[in-house]
């Protein structure tokens, strides 16, 4: 049958309208597909941020990686599943452990094994399976219905089917970290699957790496906690161990110092027998110089070291030291220098006792290490680019034995010398230049060494010490008339000159050295001031009288040298020692040339007409010492001090004797006793009834350590004396405690005795002498001669001898203003002025008056010691 046209076009039509629905059909599938797919990629994001922040909520395995497979459960239709990490034994064998799996239990022992290993994860040794291929080949393994093959009488009894399989492992630059496995979903597991989860498995993937990072750290801190654990416990076991060794040394010690010191008081000694005993108090001393050396590094170890902050003068601080130096032994036959830059301030602010021991252990090295040459000890201030003083330059130079540059990488290292062989030539416990760097750190310092072996070494110290006030020694020079000086140093040390010329010759009128002795210079007549080594040019009085001819009497002599040229007749107008200090030739040409600036000078002692009575003298001393050998030791200190006393051996004794004999001034306590320690005896006394709980305890022990002054304080105790202990430090202390303790009495009755009507003023004192130490130098000084002295003036009024006893009186007039002590200083003018119009009768009344307020005055400086003594300059 043939169509017509028309029917060809009803043809067409219906074809492309079937073309149009199948396509429009086709689109609508591909549609629904891509919305199914678009919704699974978002359900696996959303996941992705559910399990992001679950990972960062949580902390403990359980938690994160339970709430994890839930996700990866409930997402996938998957009602089992695990996620695992790959770990390994100490052979290297894999091991996988779950830190969440389905709980599968079907028995008892199946459930106690899942119970009590989740928390921290349960371990799958055999890999022989299906998530064992997924770990340690770290490909996907996928199983399904048709393909899933169990290993045949394999499977625990009772453990539920599995009939399919994935396992995807959790790879991080290669390294499988883990794995996790899903099993028995409703749909087919398929490469498609693992391609839908790959977002989710890739942050399951950063999820165990970070968790690996933060046990890594845990582990990490807790190997820490347990090294700085150990580190504690090693150093309780060393500060132990330094106790123990304190104590044990100082113990022996203690009665090798009291016998020496009490065999060196008698009088009945040859010189020989002195110079034994000399020398093994020098040994003494030695030795409780290295135990303390030890001692105070353990105190700086163990963070206990603590600065002062008050004013020093570095210059005299310097020269201290230097000379200290220069009378050892090992300064003989070597030059010492101190080299100070004009510019140097004369007051820093820092820690006196900690400065001084830094010098003492680098200036003590160069000596020790010197045995030709010089030791120079170089102060300048250090400046940034303004030219503002920003700290203090120290420098020790010699030229001594050096040290190799394989060692001076060690020097300051604890207990390390440059020569440790068995023949070492040089003596010490290697910790000198240790404690000195602590130090230098502490004070937030810089210290270097330069050095080469044979030729010597240079230590440098930068420290930023700011200066106290504007003085320098530059403007202690400029306060002087030197302009018109024309100043020749005798001498032929070329260092000695350079020293005095930078010093000098920007306020003279010139500072010549013609390297040769006063009587060979023909030129020497040409200058008005002469600095004579008279150790390297030795002065004669001839040479001297005739360049003094020269001068018409005008000139001035200032000679360098240790010798009394005063006894041997030298006329010259100042001496002053070596090493030659900056700080005393200025004040030796203060001295000639504006007298009126120099301070009050120190009354020279006079002889005490009586001898002074000890403070111990008639004291009731009650002593608690366990060591035989000390027994002996204090009975002799006690004999010598005229104390009554009596020794008990332990704590028990100690009280038995307080009920015996309440009447005690003062008890010496040591520390470790059987039965009852000293600790324990001195808290039992003070639970006593009064007046008995306020004897005044000092202890009196070989603990030497830091911090165990605050023990004795703190078990009662109201001073602390560290063995070895001398008579006249052993005095000192008992002073000074029955001093605090007699104020503090006046104090608790609501008394103000005598102190406040006794005119002194410690304020300006110590502002005058420049420090509480000067004050308390000066003080003890006035002291040892006062009673002398005024025993000196009653004896003179007793022979009507006007003028010696006003002269006496004047004297000590002038001593006692110095001591700020302005109302002694008044009744002795008064008295000066009777005795000087010889009024005996009414100077006998004026004394009479000043020896009833004596006392007072006498308490009010003691107490004035006795705080700042606790300071522990």
């Amino acid at each position: 049958m043939i169509l017509d046209w028309e029917h060809w076009d009803t043809v067409a039509i219906l074809a492309t309208s079937v073309v149009a629905a199948l396509a429009t059909g086709f689109a609508f599938i591909k549609t629904r597909y891509h919305l199914h797919q678009s919704r699974r990629q978002q359900q696996v994001l959303s996941a992705v941020s559910h399990v992001n922040n679950n990972f960062l909520l949580y902390k403990d395995p359980r938690r994160r990686f339970g709430e994890l497979l839930e996700v990866l459960k409930s997402l996938t239709g998957s009602p089992m599943g695990l996620i695992s990490e790959r770990m390994e034994h100490e052979d290297g064998t894999p091991y996988m452990r779950c830190y969440a799996i389905t709980n599968l239990a079907w028995d008892e022992a199946s459930r106690r094994l899942y119970e009590d290993n989740i928390d921290q994860g349960i371990d799958f040794n055999n890999l022989d399976n299906l998530f064992g291929q997924a770990l340690t080949t770290g490909n996907v393994i996928i199983a399904n219905h048709d393909t899933l093959k169990l290993r045949p009488g394999k499977a625990p009894k009772g453990h539920p089917e599995i009939e399919s399989f994935i396992g995807i492992p959790l790879k991080f630059r290669g390294e499988v970290l883990g794995m996790f496995a899903l099993a028995n979903s409703p749909q087919e597991y398929s490469q498609e699957f693992v391609d839908w989860l790959s977002p989710l498995t890739n942050t399951i993937t950063g999820i165990l790496y970070a968790f690996r990072i933060e046990r890594a750290q845990r582990e990490a801190s807790r190997r820490m906690l347990e090294a700085l654990k150990e580190t504690e416990e090693a150093n309780q076991v060393k500060s132990d161990f330094l106790a123990t060794m304190s104590h044990e040394i100082r113990t022996p010690l203690n009665a090798v110092v009291g016998m020496l010191d009490s065999l060196a008081s008698t009088t009945a000694l040859t010189p020989l027998q002195k110079d034994y005993i000399q020398t093994a108090d020098n040994a003494a001393d030695t030795l409780l110089s290295l135990i303390n050396d030890v001692l105070d590094f353990s105190k700086i170890e163990a963070g206990q070291l603590t600065l002062e902050q008050k004013p020093v003068n570095l210059c005299e601080q310097v020269q201290m030291v230097m000379t200290l130096a220069a009378s050892t032994p090992a300064a003989e036959g070597i030059d010492l220098y101190i080299d100070a830059d004009p510019e140097t301030p004369l007051e820093v602010i820092g820690d006196p006792v900690r400065l001084r021991q830094i010098m003492h252990n680098l200036i003590g090295n160069a000596v020790k290490f010197t045995h030709e040459g010089h030791v120079t000890a170089s102060l300048a201030p250090i400046k940034d680019a303004s030219n503002r003083q920003t700290g203090i330059r120290l420098s020790i130079e010699d030229t001594g034995i050096g040290i190799a540059a394989s060692n001076q990488a060690i020097i300051f290292n604890a207990f390390r010398q440059a020569d440790h062989s068995s023949t070492r030539e040089y003596q010490g416990t290697g910790l000198g230049l240790a404690i000195t760097r602590h130090l230098v750190d502490a004070m937030d310092g810089e210290v270097e060494v330069a050095s080469h072996l044979g030729r010597g070494s240079r230590f440098t110290l930068n420290l930023p010490l700011q200066a106290h006030g504007s003085a320098t020694l530059d403007s202690g020079l400029e306060a002087l008339p030197l302009g018109q000086c024309k100043v020749l140093c005798v001498t032929n040390s070329h260092q000695l000159y350079e020293n005095l010329y930078r010093l000098l010759s920007q306020h003279t009128e010139c500072v010549d050295c013609h390297f040769k002795p006063l009587i060979e210079d023909d030129s020497a007549g040409s200058y008005n001031l002469l600095l004579v080594d008279d150790r390297r040019y030795p002065l004669d009085t001839q040479s001297l009288r005739t360049w003094i001819q020269q001068q018409s009497g005008q000139g001035e002599v200032i000679a360098l040298s240790n010798r009394d040229l005063s006894e041997l007749f030298i006329p010259v107008s100042v001496q002053i020692p070596h090493p030659v200090s900056a700080l005393e030739l200025i004040n030796a040409l203060t001295a000639l040339y504006r007298p009126e600036l120099m301070p009050p000078p120190s009354l020279p002692k006079a002889e005490p007409a009586a001898p002074v009575t000890p403070i111990t003298d008639g004291l009731n001393i009650l002593i608690a010492e366990d060591n035989p050998i000390n027994h002996k030791m204090m009975q002799i200190l006690m004999d010598r001090a005229g104390a009554d006393y009596r020794i008990c051996a332990d704590g028990r004794q100690v009280l038995s004797a307080l009920e015996e004999d309440p009447d005690y001034d003062v008890i010496l306590m040591d520390v470790h006793m059987p039965h009852l320690d000293g600790f324990d005896t001195t808290r039992a006394i003070r639970r006593l009834d009064a007046p008995l709980n306020q004897i005044p305890i000092i202890a009196v022990t070989a603990d030497a350590l830091a911090g165990d002054r605050e023990k004795c304080l703190e078990a009662g105790m109201n001073d602390y004396l560290a063995k070895p202990i001398r008579l006249t430090e052993l005095q000192r202390v008992i002073a000074r405690t029955l001093a605090s303790r007699f104020i503090q009495e006046d104090m608790n009755n609501g008394v103000e005795p005598e102190l406040t009507v006794v005119d002194f003023d410690p304020d300006r004192l110590t502002t005058d002498l420049g420090g509480v130490e000067n004050a308390i130098v000066l003080i003890n000084e006035f002291a040892n001669s006062l009673h002398s002295e005024l025993a000196l003036i009653k004896q003179s009024m007793e022979q009507e001898d006007s003028d010696q006893a006003s002269a006496l009186a004047h004297r000590l007039k002038g001593s006692a203003r110095s001591l700020q002590c302005q109302k002694l200083a008044h009744q002795l003018e008064v008295l000066e002025q009777q005795t000087r119009s010889a009024h005996f009768d009414p100077a006998r009344l004026t004394l009479q008056q000043l020896e009833q307020d004596l006392p007072a005055l006498e308490l009010r400086l003691l107490h004035f010691c006795s705080q700042n003594l606790n300071r522990d300059f």
